[in-house]
């Protein structure tokens, strides 16, 4: 739990286990392991390398997501948590996962669907 002031008066705010990550890694692990053609050494790197990135952006969510919500207040709460950083994080884990699969495509001359 996390006690902090607003400007609308005392918040406490409470990260869950769903609220850490785990999903958007998970759903760059299904991206990557279901992409066809690819070597798994390949697959490997891109998890090694595009778990941190998400992670990270994880970690701006959270973070974007109090301040907002000390400075702005609670109202502004529900739009930055449930819809803009849930877009967010799609599209970061979609846009991680296109640059690895085009790292992959720049080293290997034959992916047919790309």
């Amino acid at each position: 739990f996390l006690s902090m002031i607003t400007k609308t008066g005392p918040l406490t705010v409470q990260i869950i286990k769903d609220c850490v990550g785990w999903k958007s890694v998970l759903a760059l692990f299904g991206l990557i392991f279901a992409t066809p053609k690819i070597e798994m050494n390949k697959r490997i790197y891109g998890l090694i390398a595009g778990t941190p990135i998400i992670l990270a952006g994880n970690i701006l969510r959270i973070y974007a997501t109090i301040y907002v919500t000390v400075y702005g207040g609670l109202e502004y709460w529900e739009i930055t948590h449930t819809y803009l950083w849930q877009e967010g994080l799609i599209v970061l884990v979609i846009a991680t996962w296109y640059i690895w699969l085009r790292i992959c495509k720049n080293n290997r001359s034959k992916l047919s669907f790309i």
